[in-house]
């Protein structure tokens, strides 16, 4: 049985970078059985070069991602097309006391992903040990259908009555709502009733029906869910295009 030399293995593991598959026949110096593993181990090692390079750029996407969503002022998680979490923002982190997320929230986030339903779902945890609940809205921050399945999916967490930063004249301008329209979805993102907005704005609650399908026609949402999330997503510049 021939034998490996030890220090030409160490050698072809310096130089796998340098050295061609082909070459290894033209190199005098080698047995058969080390050209035989040259051939093996070059091509893993490029394979994982490759990966390496990989692994730095995603890196360098979730950091940029990472100062983006901090600049987002609302609980944000980011969660990657399998359903694990990457990214939580300061936020989130301050909602949730932890750089972690509670596994009942993540397992709410993890059905968006798994089944592409848009519509808001909630969540309850735990921040103290179980002596209390906290529950949390979580919103899309994207709608399905416009991004591609590998695209990283971001969600809100907010209270249930947060007031969520939609300045009237973004969404005038974004979707060319009224002055009642832009007033009535920043209510429909607080998660109010048609009956409740109706009575913030003291109005009917047929009025309310019509302004509501005037601002789905506009914005292209299907429902209220994603006139939430289209909206959010106008402000923040979240929209995908």
């Amino acid at each position: 049985m021939a034998i490996v030399r030890f220090e030409t293995i160490r050698k072809l593991l310096q130089q796998f970078q340098a050295k061609e598959e082909h070459a290894l026949d033209s190199d005098e110096t080698l047995t058969e059985s080390e050209i035989a593993l040259g051939r093996l181990v070059l091509p893993l090692f490029r394979d994982r070069d490759a990966m390496s390079k990989k692994i730095v750029e995603m890196s360098k996407k979730v950091e940029a991602l990472q100062v983006a969503v901090n600049h987002i002022p609302l609980p944000v998680l980011v969660l990657d097309p399998d359903g694990a979490l990457l990214i939580l923002n300061k936020e989130a982190r301050e909602l949730f006391r932890g750089p972690a997320a509670p596994m009942t929230v993540l397992e709410k986030a993890k059905q968006f992903v798994l089944r592409p339903v848009h519509r808001e779902r909630l969540a309850e945890f735990s921040p103290d040990d179980g002596r209390t609940k906290v529950t949390v809205r979580l919103i899309p921050g994207q709608v399905r259908e416009k991004t591609e399945p590998t695209t990283p999916q971001l969600f809100f967490a907010v209270r249930p009555g947060t007031t969520m930063p939609l300045p009237p004249k973004t969404l005038i301008a974004t979707f060319g709502f009224t002055p009642r329209e832009a007033a009535l979805v920043e209510l429909v993102a607080q998660g109010l009733t048609n009956k409740e907005i109706a009575e913030r704005l003291n109005v009917s609650a047929d009025t309310i029906r019509t302004h509501l399908a005037e601002a789905f026609a506009k914005s292209g949402a299907k429902n209220r869910a994603e006139l939430v999330t289209l909206a959010v997503a106008a402000v923040f510049g979240l929209s995908p295009e």
